[in-house]
């Protein structure tokens, strides 16, 4: 949030709708850029972040579904869901590892393994997970998967027990 003293540029919302005022406040939100609603439907920016804002407001402007007369945005076609779909391969990777830990033969779990490290691995951390845990998560698993052709059962359960116990928290 944006304090009461700091330097900050206002914008008039009187004109948006309380659908776009909340999209605009989101989307504000999502790039972590510091406001502040005031009276009269005024939105206080952070002046250092001048640039960022007007380009989010033009960009949700343009946005606006011209041929909907009630003015509710276009569907966003940004990738939104892609952070969720990382985040459950975390999950994945959290479940894989559990289960190479009791079972360090199975193939079944190895894959999985093999699979959700892939997508942690390629993928950006999700909105607000740790980017360092992230690139934690992926390198844990690579030496988990080296472990599955060259390691003994023993050095498959520390692997995994490690991976687990780092995500657990997370999860």
């Amino acid at each position: 949030m944006l304090g009461d003293g700091d330097p900050a540029l206002e914008y008039e919302f009187e004109d948006w709708d309380a659908e776009d005022r909340a999209a605009a406040a989101e989307a504000l939100t999502a790039r972590i850029i510091p406001f502040r609603w005031e009276p009269g439907q005024i939105l206080a920016v952070a002046a250092h972040r001048e640039a960022e804002a007007d380009a989010l407001f033009d960009e949700l402007e343009q946005s606006v579904d011209v041929d909907n007369d009630e003015g509710v945005l276009a569907a966003a076609d940004d990738g939104w869901g892609a952070g969720e779909d990382a985040f459950a391969a975390l999950g994945d990777l959290f479940d894989a590892a559990d289960r190479l830990f009791h079972t360090p033969t199975g193939t079944t779990a190895a894959n999985d393994l093999r699979e959700a490290g892939t997508v942690v691995r390629s993928a950006p951390p999700p909105f607000g997970f740790d980017a360092q845990l992230w690139r934690t998560a992926g390198e844990l698993a690579t030496q988990l998967e080296q472990l599955l052709g060259q390691g003994s059962n023993d050095d498959i359960r520390v692997g995994a027990e490690h991976l687990r116990s780092t995500l657990a928290p997370h999860i």
